[in-house]
């Protein structure tokens, strides 16, 4: 965990629109290191990824977090990884191994992502493999906001 003093700013579009946030700080000076991470990753509990997306006051939890899901789609450079609360998606340095089917740990820091909102800086494992099993929406209930984040 570290304390940044600075400035906070918004990045928006022509259109007005907030498409991201900026942290403007005077010096390395006014960057203070107040707890190292955990050494390993199961020194973590695990959360659920549903609540990485809820809203606090506070804003988003500025600790490690570790999540176990069913990789649901491998991109070019992320996994979309969802378990029964919801979905993320985790960006990957190299082209993912997994395939969707696999479950996988994965530890972090979370972030805002454009419109994904979470994603991770993983150390991301494949464990097993699960059935993938489509969900039948109609319209309203896609169009609703429940599915939002699912993949």
């Amino acid at each position: 965990m570290v304390r940044i003093r600075g400035v906070y700013g918004s990045i928006v579009n022509d259109k007005g629109q907030l498409v991201g946030l900026q942290l403007f700080v005077p010096s390395w000076a006014d960057v203070k290191v107040i707890r190292q991470p955990p050494e390993a990753k199961d020194d973590v509990p695990f959360t659920r990824i549903g609540a990485l997306r809820k809203y606090s006051p506070g804003g988003l939890a500025a600790a490690r977090v570790r999540v176990r899901g069913v990789v649901s789609f491998a991109g070019a450079d992320r996994l979309y990884v969802e378990d029964p609360t919801g979905g993320i998606a985790i960006p990957r340095q190299e082209r993912p191994v997994e395939r969707p089917g696999d479950v996988v740990e994965a530890s972090g820091y979370v972030d805002m992502d454009g419109c994904n909102w979470c994603s991770m800086t993983p150390r991301c494992g494949r464990l097993e493999t699960a059935p993938l099993r489509p969900v039948r929406l109609s319209a309203a209930e896609a169009l609703g906001g429940s599915y939002n984040g699912r993949w």
